[in-house]
């Protein structure tokens, strides 16, 4: 059986409307939400679809079905083969339409379990954007006084003095997460992502990548000396104060690893009445 795989384009959406498996509405919402998506095809018929939506810089598993009767012959597999050139991770959130079996269909392909993380939801309004102001007078200029007295800055990466975005690179793998090593730096948004530094040399870094209306927030991470400390919420203070500026952004997500205990409990204790959304998430990646 010969299987083509081909991305979805909008104009060719009403051709999938006589496939009795596929849900067209669903197809037509993950198209607005600018998710991407392949289709596979035996010979002329439909056989199968797989659907990615974007998150930052990244892409979440939301969508994977296959004909019933013709599972176990190989589609699965060329859908996967397909989106890898996306993303070699898969993230799966934990009320996503795909199978139930997926974790053991994804060790057959070659994938590991990474990481689990929780994935944090805020809608930006006036009662948020309110909690967020209180937050700052009771905190920001306090944090923001006492950092700079011990004389730490915080710049974004487009504003950054020459060295020090390389000297973050450096020290990723070393003092940072090591999440961070396949992290391309390069990819993030210059303007939302903050370097927090003491003499040109790194100390907190919060990296974030933007859509319209939505920002989200990659990793937030301190070096080795200073998990805990100031630093990280010198740059968290730094990107509420542009987010609260930024009428632009109507949403903020971020996700936070379930052994990153610091990021974890300023979340949960510090916003959590920000917080509109939580849910689980693991991301598999290619072994090897």
């Amino acid at each position: 059986m010969a299987i083509i795989v081909a991305k979805l384009d909008k104009s060719d959406i009403e051709r999938l409307g006589c496939v009795s498996f596929i849900d067209i509405n669903i197809v037509k919402r993950k198209l607005e939400e600018e998710s991407v998506i392949f289709v596979a095809f035996d010979e002329k018929d439909v056989c199968g679809m797989i659907a990615l939506e974007p998150v930052g810089t990244s892409h979440r598993l939301s969508y994977l079905f296959v004909d019933e009767k013709k599972r176990h012959s190989g589609i699965g597999r060329s859908l996967f083969d397909a989106v890898r050139i996306y993303d070699p991770r898969v993230y799966l959130g934990e009320d996503e339409s795909i199978p139930s079996d997926i974790d053991a269909f994804l060790e057959a392909c070659g994938y590991v379990l990474l990481k689990e993380k929780d994935l944090y939801t805020f809608d930006k309004n006036e009662e948020t954007s309110a909690y967020c102001k209180g937050f700052m007078r009771m905190h920001g200029d306090a944090v923001m006084g006492m950092m700079r007295r011990h004389g730490f800055e915080a710049c974004s990466m487009g504003m950054a003095r020459p060295g020090l975005i390389e000297s973050l690179g450096e020290k990723i793998g070393e003092g940072f997460d090591e999440e961070m090593n396949p992290f391309n730096i390069k990819n993030l948004d210059e303007e939302w992502s903050f370097i927090v530094h003491k003499d040109d040399v790194p100390a907190a870094f919060v990296a974030c990548s933007s859509t319209e209306e939505e920002l989200t927030v990659e990793m937030l991470a301190a070096d080795r000396d200073h998990r805990g400390g100031g630093p990280a919420i010198m740059a968290l203070v730094t990107l509420f104060e542009k987010i609260l500026a930024d009428d632009g952004i109507r949403r903020v997500v971020t996700s936070v690893g379930r052994d990153n205990d610091d990021a974890a409990r300023l979340l949960d204790d510090k916003f959590y009445e920000l917080i509109t959304a939580k849910k689980s998430i693991r991301i598999f990646t290619l072994a090897g």
